[in-house]
């Protein structure tokens, strides 16, 4: 008998216990609940800072890169986030400039579409893990090449579209876009086309000069883009010999 009363009293207290518990177990069921599916906001008014620079790829083709700079709130305080996603869009004459690959860096899963009869190239990336904002990051090379006249510059506009971090919120990109003018045959990027343009690529080609974007740099696409070299451009004496021959008047503004 005495067994018995002992086993009622354990199971009474069992009972006791688990009262006792529930509200708290059912309350942590709910919060868990409501977390699933939740992700972190980031404060209203967050930009992606973006930039479309003129460079050689790896493979000294002509073009340009498309890079993250940062993300910024509305204060221009930078904030950290994981970029899993974008679509970018190319805007320009495609009687003057050509979209001729696209080339999608390390860790991005990455799709295009040229089209340049349409003026525009479409391209978008995916990051799996999704890549930290901490510093700037390259995102994607375009391969290009100009193919009007050294008196037609021509502008490249660069709009991403649903750019999304690793938690699935999108954040907008800082306006205005990104804007590159280009000009067939203008190494030295000074809006014309003479005997320095040959003699800022010979430099280059000596290794006394750099590429980049600036009067000091020899422009990477107006510089390799005056001889077409195939697949791509590439700058080489070529380059240099028939903007001599165009200063000469032995070629047309064409360069060809």
């Amino acid at each position: 008998m005495k067994k018995v009363k002992d086993r009622l009293l354990i199971l009474t207290l069992v009972v006791a216990c688990l009262v006792l518990l529930l509200p708290a177990i059912v309350t942590a069921d709910e919060e868990e609940s409501s977390l699933e599916g939740t992700v972190t906001v980031l404060p209203l008014g967050t930009y992606t800072v973006t930039t479309l620079t003129p460079r050689l790829d790896t493979d000294n083709a002509a073009g340009s890169m498309l890079t993250i700079v940062k993300i910024q709130d509305s204060n221009d305080n930078p904030i950290t986030a994981r970029i899993e996603s974008y679509e970018a869009t190319l805007n320009y004459n495609g009687n003057l400039i050509n979209a001729l690959d696209v080339h999608h860096q390390s860790g991005f899963l990455g799709t295009e579409t040229i089209d340049n009869a349409g003026s525009t190239t479409e391209f978008s990336g995916i990051y799996p893990s999704g890549i930290a904002t901490a510093a700037s990051f390259d995102m994607a090379f375009v391969t290009l090449r100009l193919t009007g006249t050294v008196n037609q510059p021509v502008t490249v506009a660069l709009t991403l579209t649903n750019i999304r971090d690793s938690e699935g919120n999108v954040i907008d990109q800082l306006t205005p876009v990104p804007e590159v003018q280009f000009l067939r045959g203008d190494a030295k990027a000074d809006g014309k086309v003479n005997i320095r343009d040959a003699i800022y690529i010979m430099q280059y080609l000596a290794g006394v000069r750099d590429i980049g974007h600036g009067l000091d740099k020899v422009h990477p696409v107006n510089a390799a883009s005056v001889k077409h070299d195939g697949k791509c451009d590439v700058i080489n004496l070529s380059d240099a010999i028939y903007i001599i021959q165009y200063v000469l008047g032995w070629r047309g503004p064409n360069i060809e």
